[in-house]
C-alpha cells in the first residue's frame, strides 16, 4: 500500500516539478501540516516497533501491521504534499531542504529506499524475520533525513 504509494508519488512528484505545476492543496500550511503529520506518524512507526525489537514489548505481528497501517493513513495524501508551492509555508516553518525540489530523482530514489524496507518490514511474519529487517527499515529515514530534511531550529 504504503510502498506502492511512495513510488507512485515520486514519479508523479518528478513530472510535476519538471513540469512545473503542483497538484491541488489547499495551501502551502496544509501541505506541511500534512509533511509533518506523515513525519510524526514515521517516527511513532518507528518508536513502536523498536519497542519490539529490544523486548521493550512482546513481539506481535499483528500489532505491527496495525502500526504500519496507521502510518499508511496519516500518509495518505502524501502525493499532494510536494509540489513546488509548497516549498515555503505561509505561517509554518518547513523542515524540508531546497533539495526535495531540486534534486527529485535523488528524492525519488531515498522514497524506493524507504518503499522497498516498508515492504519488506511488511512481508516478516515472524519475530526472527521482523528483527533481522526492522533496522534496514529504519535506515531508510536516516538516508532521506540527511540529504533532504534539515534540522529543527
Amino acid at each position: 500500500m504504503l510502498a506502492r504509494r511512495v513510488l507512485e508519488i515520486a514519479a508523479a512528484g518528478a513530472l510535476t516539478l519538471a513540469l512545473g505545476t503542483s497538484l491541488a492543496i489547499a495551501s502551502a500550511d496544509d501541505a506541511i501540516r500534512g509533511r509533518q503529520g506523515c513525519m510524526k506518524a514515521h517516527g511513532k512507526t518507528v518508536g513502536e516497533l523498536f519497542s519490539m525489537f529490544k523486548g521493550e514489548k512482546a513481539y506481535d505481528n499483528a500489532a505491527v501491521q496495525a502500526t504500519l497501517t496507521e502510518m499508511d493513513a496519516a500518509c495518505a495524501d502524501w502525493d499532494k504534499w510536494w509540489g513546488s508551492d509548497a516549498q515555503k509555508g505561509e505561517t509554518l516553518k518547513t523542515w524540508a531542504k531546497p533539495e526535495v525540489w531540486s534534486d527529485p530523482d535523488g528524492f525519488a530514489a531515498a522514497g524506493k529506499a524507504f518503499y522497498d524496507k516498508y515492504l519488506a518490514i511488511k512481508a516478516t511474519t515472524d519475530e526472527a524475520g521482523f528483527k533481522a529487517t526492522l533496522p534496514e527499515f529504519a535506515n531508510t529515514c536516516k538516508g532521506c533525513h540527511e540529504r533532504y530534511r534539515r534540522p529543527k531550529e
